[in-house]
């Protein structure tokens, strides 16, 4: 799951945001994570929790690659697949990306709850 807070957003920024959950869901790299992307004037923040170092790596790489990031702060975790908690109840907006399949994608808005 990937999670992009929309709280004090400009365009630009938001669009960054989409753009890089866009380019790492496409190449299947936030298999088995908790993502969250933020972004501003092109600084773009990954947290959440990933299964392994490795997937840490490709991230972040990928996330360099996109159009329009500057730099990449990185607070990642790696936590075994097992201990990944289930999603909290955060009362603060955020869009949440949604493969419906994979010639295409939709972000829908949510407040609160669980996303599965």
């Amino acid at each position: 799951m990937i999670a992009l807070p929309t709280h004090s957003l400009d365009e630009t920024s938001l669009e960054l945001q989409e753009r890089v959950a866009l380019y790492l869901s496409q190449r299947h790299l936030t298999f088995g994570s908790r993502l969250q992307i933020a972004a501003q004037r092109g600084v773009v923040t990954l947290s959440g929790q990933v299964p392994t170092f490795h997937q840490r790596q490709l991230i972040h790489a990928f996330t360099r690659r996109v159009a329009g990031v500057v730099q990449v702060v990185d607070q990642l975790e790696v936590v075994s697949p097992v201990a990944l908690p289930q999603p909290s109840h955060d009362p603060g907006k955020v869009l949440a990306w949604v493969p419906e399949d994979s010639l295409s994608s939709q972000f829908i808005p949510y407040e609160g709850g669980v996303m599965s």
